[in-house]
């Protein structure tokens, strides 16, 4: 029987080596159905080769938007995260922004979101 080795060719092994030398990570999302979007969730999935490496990243930030405009909307992909984030012991979270209301290109220009965003930048070490 002839086996085939399977190969993806995309830029998830890059994405993941980038991760394994960065000090902080990043991830941004739409939230689709009170989660994270699917091609957030299949990076993680990916990103399994980096368990169990000498990891540099520390610190875990998520950045959400969506239609609806309650806070909580963003918790589904926070404890989604906070899984991939528990499989790493060096590594916590440090803080999330969320923007609601969102469904046209433009909806988020005034949001005080964005400064949420700066000001969370700001304190990145």
């Amino acid at each position: 029987m002839k086996t085939h080795k399977c190969t993806i060719k995309d830029d998830a092994n890059m994405i993941v080596e980038m991760m394994k030398e960065a000090d902080v990570i990043a991830f941004a999302t739409p939230i689709y159905y009170y989660e994270m979007s699917g091609s957030m969730k299949t990076m993680l999935d990916r990103s399994n080769p980096l368990y169990g490496t000498d990891y540099k990243f520390k610190d875990i930030y998520l950045l959400g938007a969506a239609a609806e405009d309650e806070e909580w909307v963003i918790d589904g992909a926070k404890n989604g995260l906070d899984g991939w984030i528990s499989c790493f012991e060096n590594a916590k979270f440090k803080g999330k922004v969320f923007v609601g209301g969102v469904t046209n290109i433009g909806d988020i220009k005034n949001s005080k979101a964005l400064k949420n965003a700066y000001d969370m930048g700001l304190g990145v070490a």
